[in-house]
């Protein structure tokens, strides 16, 4: 390589980048959507198209290295899939997908700097591992249809052996149709007319949510990092019927940490889900790189889109797909997920699903005081105490409709137009509060509702109060008088020691 094909073979690269990781994104929603017992359901051009994208996701990898230099990653075989007891073929998929979700989500930004030799090893033994894997799974599936075929000439004699690669790329003809006499041989795929049949329905496992129906912040939960901590929670509201929207969480980091508030938009189908996976993600991401928080808001967004994937492959029955729809028919709340992703016309008026605010806060450490970034999407409060005054960070918002995070067309939209201040300065005894739109109402500021709640706020803390006992106080407030706090609640509290 000449020296001066090095810049534009980086410029192209950079330009592929976000193509790249795109890619890689559907891949895992998609992989993670798979049933290997249900492998004869898929279609070979889909596998194909898969497989396809794998390669090409590689070739980008094996670039990268060529371009700086560095020798190819050479990753480990791997276990062999048919090896696997019933128990871990059967999660495979998701766990092959969950593994490269979290290569993914380790990458602090989408520029080449940002994919180090480490982290483009990693991804290479995801993509390799995830190629093994396409060309057994089509294995399984050549099998599948070979054991529901009736026994005709054709499905009776033993094929040939081929490659992996061969096996892969090989049209595979549908299962022929039970006929009154088997002796008649069936028409060439080719030659069949095309039948306008529905597409089948989604008949995948759907994606694991277990982890996040563990809300530590629905309890009250403290961090502490270095010479600050920071308090969340987050609650139904008052009056409030069924579970609650808000969410709130924190990670600490070296030299700081990352905390954010979101609360899930109420007419939005899994709104509750959206804002704990808006919160964690955000969080994260931001402890992973402190100094782009606005990187922070775009990997919670792209986690959304991954979720909204794995949600529209997933079947009627599962876990996952339950939980989302609640109480609304199967067929409706899966209209409104592929609405989320394409925008349908005739539902311009109904909300997208897994919708939400968030406002989200990166502090670091410098020197004897905190620089405390903040940023927001949708509603929410950021208020500052900075030398015994408290002032709102963050105003109104822009003339339009408010913006929200979310998947698809909108989500993608939306998530260029956040809000952020230029970093603030917290010394100690300063605090900086998060919070949901109701600790506002009834009062001049969340600072000031919260303050007339509870007197000690926020010193009062550290007497050994809770931040889940505050929020009690909060829904209790308005049964003997008139209801101050309207909506989710839900709030983090960065103090300064």
């Amino acid at each position: 390589m000449r020296r001066d094909e090095v810049p534009a073979d980086a410029e192209r690269l950079q330009a592929e980048l976000p193509e790249f990781l795109d890619l890689l994104e559907n891949v895992a929603s998609y992989i993670g959507g798979l049933d290997l017992a249900k492998a004869r359901e898929v279609p070979a051009e889909a596998l194909s198209d898969l497989h396809g994208g794998l390669l090409r996701a590689l070739d980008f990898l094996h670039e990268l290295s060529a371009l700086r230099g560095e020798p190819p990653p050479s990753p480990e075989p791997g276990v062999a899939f048919g090896a696997l007891g019933p128990s871990l073929k059967r999660t495979l998929p998701q766990r092959l997908a969950a593994q490269l979700a979290d290569e993914l989500i380790a990458l602090p930004g989408r520029r080449l700097e940002d994919v180090s030799q480490f982290t483009a090893f990693g991804l290479v033994a995801r993509v390799a591992d995830l190629l093994r894997f396409v060309t057994y799974f089509q294995e399984e599936r050549i099998a599948a249809i070979r054991r529901s075929a009736p026994p005709t000439l054709l499905s009776a004699r033993r094929p040939r052996p081929l490659p992996a690669e061969e096996a892969l790329a090989a049209p595979v003809p549908p299962a022929a149709p039970a006929a009154p006499r088997a002796s008649k041989a069936p028409e060439p795929a080719r030659h069949r007319p095309s039948a306008a049949a529905p597409p089948p329905a989604p008949a995948g496992p759907g994606p694991d949510l277990s982890a996040y129906g563990i809300r530590i912040d629905e309890a009250g939960e403290r961090v502490d990092a270095g010479k600050a901590t920071v308090w969340f929670a987050s609650a139904a509201g008052p009056r409030a019927v069924g579970e609650g929207r808000a969410a709130s969480f924190a990670v600490t980091f070296s030299g700081g940490v990352a905390f954010a508030v979101a609360e899930g938009a109420e007419a939005s189908l899994g709104a509750r889900l959206a804002s704990v996976v808006a919160v964690r993600a955000f969080c994260r991401a931001a402890a992973l790189n402190p100094s782009t928080p606005e990187a922070a808001v775009k990997t919670a967004q792209h986690h959304l889109d991954m979720l909204l994937f794995a949600l529209l492959s997933a079947g009627d029955a599962t876990d996952a797909f339950t939980r989302v729809r609640g109480s609304i028919p199967p067929a409706n709340a899966r209209r409104i997920l592929k609405h989320t992703k394409e925008p349908e016309e005739a539902l311009r008026r109904v909300m997208p699903a897994l919708a939400t605010s968030l406002v989200g806060a990166v502090a670091v450490l410098s020197g004897s005081e905190f620089r405390v970034s903040v940023i927001r999407l949708g509603p929410g409060v950021a208020e500052a105490r900075v030398s015994g005054r408290v002032a709102s960070l963050l105003g109104g918002h822009k003339v339009g409709a408010a913006p929200l995070l979310g998947p698809g067309a909108r989500g993608a939209e939306d998530v260029r137009r956040t809000d952020s201040v230029v970093p603030v300065s917290v010394s100690p005894g300063g605090a900086l509060l998060l919070g949901t739109p109701a600790l506002a109402k009834g009062a001049t500021s969340a600072w000031a509702g919260l303050s007339t709640l509870w007197p000690p706020f926020p010193e009062g803390f550290a007497s050994g109060e809770t931040a889940r006992e505050l929020l009690c106080r909060a829904e209790r407030w308005g049964e003997t008088e008139p209801l101050h706090f309207a909506g989710p609640l839900g709030f983090a509290l960065f103090l300064a020691r």
